[in-house]
Parts: structure tokens; C-alpha cells; sequence
């Protein structure tokens, strides 16, 4: 190890604390002009913009129900929505999903008896599923909350995906929407949740009958206004364990690290889909690499969600330049955790969040706030592992594809990729199409050989299939749409 690779991880922020220029050059960019486009005539459907399409006849009677009682919109939303995760992830009825629920605010509409741990309770955190039922219909969320204070503080999350990600929902599928920001109401009930998620104790045996008893919903204004952003982020300083979060849940997803398994009985299928799958993912994170790096881009914060079952596929259409990158998918991909994120949302940046904001804020010292969760996003290339989300990396998230590429693709799609180590990589903007050194590069790799090199093996999986859908995701801003066949 070299003289500079051994300065400590303390010693270097107690040097650095200042904030960090990012100016780039020599970078090749992909073009995204906007042009005016021409509606595209249906007869028989509508298409919802960033949402799912439904026939004419079928949106004047959802129209004229929602003029009728509530319960009968939850028998209407019974009907049209059997698979609530559809609806919310592919849009049309998302706006009545929210209404029914009274957009995942009341907590009285919980079954506490079905609250149901997601995964391992981790050294960072632990995850719920959060059943919402009204007249007999059910929707899913997600309540994910910190194992300890030092844990990446989970305001941090909220205002990326309440700011950041939410913004993007309806022009790239690879997102999942950020509800509302809670707290426990006590350090205790925190407690006994996380002993909920180790199964150290049953919720049935706490006497917890009312998720109103245990969070309640932290009130903000506008998180674009500075003097609320210091408001928030001061008061996220203080007992940051008792902070949680409620997001969107799909029932059925299945991380990357999981359906690339070679045990896995549809690992040989699955190969198939491997360079499109990368493609959804890449795609959008190329658009918007210049102001969002994930940073945290592992095999199980990317995961796939099928909205058909059965042999039934979507035909995907990326739009970009004129040109049109098509091919059939079973899956949508989709992102989770963005607790280590870097963003700059237009108004501020992760940079001016740490440097500006959380340095300076009376309770979030000692160090900025280390102590309280925010030790991981104020960055630190050097000791772990190039993670430094003050700054955008547009090489970081290479890394599922790195991790995964050993076992397939190379020499069809690139010749050579350069990632440091296992968990991270400085950023490289010197790569093309064929020497990966960046997402811009894996994108233009992918369609560059991947269309022409795989199409016999799509073919392949895919004959038989029925095609149950078609989506067009665009590079210039537009919504993606969706179309039922």
C-alpha cells in the first residue's frame, strides 16, 4: 500500500472538510434534444402517459364510479387493479390508489396482524412490508427503518427520493416512489420494532394493535426552501434511530444477484435477458449521470419485477437520436435504497447539503454529523471504497455489471471494462463503446452489439410468448408510456 493510501479515513475529512469541485471535461456526451413529437393515433385505447393504458369506455365508468361512494371505488379498484403492485407501478390508477388510501397516510387502514419482515435485518437497518387494507382491498408499502444512530440517516433518504427520484418516476420504470418520513414515537417503540425484526419478540405479543401508536409523520414544507432544508436536516440530527420511511413495495421482487444465480433453475433464460436488463437500468442512469450517482449499485439493491405472470412479455422501445432500441422483456427493472446517493436536484446538491447545510448545524456536530448517520455521504475516496457522494462518479455505478460480468457477455458486447475493486472505482470518463470506463460507455456498448448480437437468443426465449404490452422510454424528458396490446 502507498504513503497516500494510508492517510485514516479521520485524518483525511479533518483535512478536507471544504467543499469538493467537480468540473469535468473531455467527456463525450450522448445528445438529448427535445423535438416536438406527433400524437400517435389509438382507436380502441388511451394511452396514460407514464402509466398503463385503458380503453375509452372503461375510463367514462371509472370516471362516473368516482363520483359514487368510496366503497365504490375500492370494488372498482378491486377489479381493474386484482394486482395492486401493476397499478402503482405502471401509473393509470395510481391517483385512485393514492385516493383510497388517503395517499398511505392513514395509519388506521394498517393490518398490524400482517405486518411481514422483508430480508435480514441488516448492521444498518431492518424493512417491513406494511399492509394497507380498506373494503376488503389490499395494498403494499414498505417501512424501512435504522438499526442504530450511526446508521445512514434515513432523512438523507427521504429528501433524495421525495426531491430527486420522485421527479423521475414517470420518465424511466427503474424507480420506486418515496411516500412520507416518520418517526417512532419513542426510542423504546424503536426498539421493540427492531426486536419485531430480529424475531426476538412477536408483534402479537406486544399489545401494538394501531400503527398510530408507534410512528407518526414528520410535518415539512417545501424541501426546496433553504431555511426548511436547514429546519429538517437539523432536526434529522437528533435521535436519528427513531426516523423511518415508508416507500413503494412490489410483492415479487427478485434481485439481480438472484435471477444471475447459475442455481437458479431460470439462470440459462435469464442469460438471455441479461445485456436488455442492463440496457433499462443503463439507460436511465446515463440520462441523468451528471446530477445522480447511486453509489450503492450492488446485485441486490438492483432487482427485476415481473408484472405478468406467465409467458407473457412487454416489447420495450428506447427512444434516443431518432433511433429506436426495441426488444422484448418479461421484467422491468427496478432500483432501490438511495440512503448513499448523490444528487444535485436543481436547487442543491449532496455537496451543499453536507458542506453548507449539515457542518453547520449546531446538532448535527462533532464532524458533520458522523455520529448521526451522516458519516458515509460527506465521502471519503480514499478509505472506502471510492464511495464520495459529494460528488457525481459516472464510473461507481458500474458496479453490478462488473460484479456480474465475469459469468457472461464479455467479447459480444465490449472487449475490455476497468473497475478498480469489488465495491468501487474512481471515475474514468476516458472509455468508449468497446473499453468500458463509465455508464455512457456500458449504454453506447449495449446498443452497439447487444441489439445485433442477442437478437437469435431472444428470439429464442421468446417464441410462444404472448405480447401483453408495449412501453416507450425516451432520453428528452418526455413520460414514458404504456400501452396494454
Amino acid at each position: 500500500m502507498s504513503k497516500h493510501k494510508k492517510i485514516t479515513r479521520r485524518n483525511h475529512k479533518q483535512t478536507n472538510r471544504k467543499r469538493i469541485s467537480h468540473k469535468r471535461t473531455n467527456r463525450k456526451r450522448i445528445s438529448h434534444k427535445r423535438t416536438n413529437r406527433k400524437p400517435i393515433a389509438h382507436y380502441k385505447q388511451l394511452t396514460i402517459k407514464g402509466g398503463s393504458p385503458v380503453e375509452q369506455l372503461r375510463i367514462e365508468e371509472l370516471s362516473s364510479k368516482l363520483k359514487n361512494p368510496m366503497e365504490n371505488l375500492g370494488k372498482m379498484l378491486s377489479v381493474v387493479c386484482k394486482d395492486p403492485d401493476n397499478c402503482l407501478a405502471l401509473g393509470a390508477y395510481i391517483p385512485m390508489m393514492k385516493r383510497f388510501f388517503n395517499d398511505f397516510r392513514d395509519l388506521s387502514l394498517v393490518d398490524i396482524k400482517s405486518l411481514n419482515r422483508l430480508g435480514s435485518p441488516s448492521s444498518n437497518g431492518f424493512v417491513f412490508e406494511i399492509p394497507f387494507k380498506k373494503n376488503e382491498y389490499t395494498s403494499y408499502t414498505v417501512l424501512k427503518s435504522a438499526a442504530k444512530p450511526e446508521a445512514d440517516n434515513l432523512f438523507y433518504e427521504y429528501y433524495v427520493g421525495k426531491t430527486f427520484i420522485n421527479k423521475y418516476l414517470q420518465q424511466f420504470p427503474v424507480f420506486v416512489e418515496t411516500y412520507d418520513c416518520y418517526r417512532y414515537n419513542s426510542l423504546s417503540l424503536a426498539s421493540t420494532f427492531k426486536q419485531i425484526a430480529e424475531k426476538k419478540i412477536k408483534i402479537s405479543n406486544t399489545g401494538i394493535t394501531d400503527l398510530n401508536t408507534v410512528i407518526t409523520r414528520i410535518d415539512h414544507g417545501d424541501l426546496t426552501s433553504v431555511s426548511e432544508m436547514k429546519r429538517m436536516f437539523e432536526d434529522s440530527c437528533s435521535e436519528p434511530v427513531t426516523i423511518c420511511i415508508l416507500i413503494q413495495h412490489f410483492n415479487n421482487l427478485t434481485p439481480f444477484k438472484n435471477i444471475f444465480d447459475e442455481t437458479s433453475p431460470n439462470y440459462k433464460t435469464n442469460r438471455m435477458d441479461g445485456p436488455y436488463l442492463f440496457y433499462q437500468l443503463y439507460f436511465a442512469l446515463s440520462v441523468i449521470g451528471d446530477k445522480y450517482t447511486h453509489y450503492d449499485l450492488h446485485a441486490e439493491n438492483v432487482n427485476v419485477y415481473k408484472p405478468y405472470s406467465g409467458q407473457k412479455y412487454i416489447l420495450m422501445r428506447y427512444h434516443s437520436n431518432g433511433k429506436v432500441h426495441e426488444f422484448p422483456s418479461e421484467y422491468i427493472v427496478k432500483i432501490i435504497d438511495y440512503g448513499r446517493n448523490y444528487i444535485n436536484n436543481e436547487t442543491i446538491s449532496t455537496n451543499e447539503i453536507v458542506y453548507d447545510i449539515i457542518c453547520n448545524t449546531p446538532k448535527c456536530k462533532p464532524d458533520c454529523g458522523d455520529k448521526v448517520g451522516y458519516e458515509t455521504i460527506q465521502g471519503d475516496y480514499i478509505d472506502f471504497h471510492n464511495i464520495n457522494p459529494v460528488v457525481p462518479n459516472a464510473s461507481h455505478d458500474l458496479r453490478v455489471f462488473a460484479n456480474l460480468n465475469d459469468i457472461m457477455w464479455k467479447g459480444r458486447i465490449y472487449k475490455d471494462l476497468y473497475y478498480e475493486e469489488e465495491y468501487g472505482t474512481p471515475e474514468d470518463l476516458t472509455g468508449d463503446a468497446d473499453h468500458i470506463r463509465s455508464i455512457h460507455d456500458l449504454r453506447a456498448a449495449l446498443e452497439k452489439t447487444a441489439f445485433p448480437n442477442y437478437n437469435n437468443d431472444m428470439k429464442k426465449k421468446y417464441e410462444g410468448w404472448e405480447q401483453a404490452a408495449i412501453m416507450d422510454v425516451y432520453d428528452d424528458g418526455r413520460d414514458y408510456e404504456f400501452k396494454v396490446i
